[in-house]
């Protein structure tokens, strides 16, 4: 095996560097359609349940869009409210 190894600009992403990019110019525009990636919508106050499902694997629950008192109501397109509930145990 190799000897002295160095990682160098491992970990966290420059998230804060881009978001104004992304946000005004894929995001708000269209150019990038978010709802691929979303998978399931929930009121914010089941997120403590829904974190147990997260730990458990459920399958299928990828990305999540949280929804409080100041969300919009679901486009056409991007995944309804969801019960933690009605989801399986894993």
């Amino acid at each position: 095996m190799e000897t002295g190894i160095r990682l160098i600009g491992n970990g966290q992403a420059p998230v804060h560097k881009y978001w104004q990019l992304i946000l005004e110019d894929y995001i708000m525009t269209a150019k990038f359609d978010i709802s691929l990636i979303l998978t399931h919508r929930f009121k914010i106050e089941d997120l403590a349940k829904l974190y147990a499902k997260f730990d458990k694997r459920v399958e299928g629950l990828l990305k999540c869009f949280v929804e409080t008192r100041f969300s919009d109501p679901p486009k056409a397109g991007y995944p309804r409210l969801t019960r933690v509930d009605d989801l399986p145990d894993a």
